[in-house]
């Protein structure tokens, strides 16, 4: 499998922000993880984007950052872990892409999908937070308007499994065949609201973006 590093000096900003904020809690661990290890399903044991995908990228897997929330908190306050995105990737141009990974039917799957939105606000939420407490410049960085930033900047997309998806197969590989991506009903309404896009992909598509991604 071939790797892609993302070394433009937008990713490398999140992850400086991310080691100054928490890296001193993370004994050593890593914040890179790359897009295969990402999409493990931990109830299953199974990657939803195979060994036997033929690239890999750069990721940061938000999902095992925000349990450092705990140290931001006062002694004996209760900790409830935020839910993080799966996989943060940012590319030259300072497009932002939050991926989840759901290896289940997303259209016939209540719980999944009230879990893609609960973790589109507080993925976001604890990015600009762990900004805002490490120092850098947010006006310089975002403008001084995280929200328009975010409606402008940032895409969120639901990677689904093939196999438990082919409801949406058709209308996903339509969409990408003409240079546009399809939305899952009920995911519309943040568009613009809270991202600038919101669309799904499978693992096969998902090939294709890390092949056309600008590291």
């Amino acid at each position: 499998m071939k790797h892609k590093n993302i070394t433009n000096a937008h990713f490398v900003k999140l992850k400086d922000v991310i080691n100054t904020c928490v890296g001193s809690h993370m004994n050593g661990a890593s914040i890179i993880s790359n897009m295969q290890d990402a999409s493990f399903d931990n109830d299953n044991s199974y990657y939803v984007y195979p060994s036997t995908a033929p690239v890999n990228l750069d990721v940061i897997k938000l999902d095992d950052i925000t349990k450092y929330r705990k140290h931001f908190l006062l002694p004996k306050i209760i900790f409830e872990p935020l839910s993080g995105v799966d996989a943060i990737c940012i590319n030259s141009q300072n497009e932002w892409f939050f991926l989840e990974f759901k290896n289940c039917d997303i259209k016939n799957n209540s719980k999944a999908r009230k879990s893609i939105r609960k973790k589109m606000i507080e993925s976001i939420w604890y990015v600009f937070f762990l900004y805002s407490i490490s120092g850098e410049n947010i006006t310089s960085l975002f403008s001084g308007d995280i929200t328009k930033f975010a409606r402008e900047n940032i895409n969120y997309v639901i990677v689904g499994s093939q196999t438990k998806n082919t409801h949406y197969q058709l209308n996903i590989q339509a969409a990408e065949s003409v240079g546009k991506h399809y939305t899952p009903p009920g995911f519309e309404q943040y568009k613009g609201y809270y991202f600038k896009d919101v669309y799904m992909l499978t693992e096969l598509e998902l090939r294709d973006f890390i092949r056309k991604f600008k590291a």
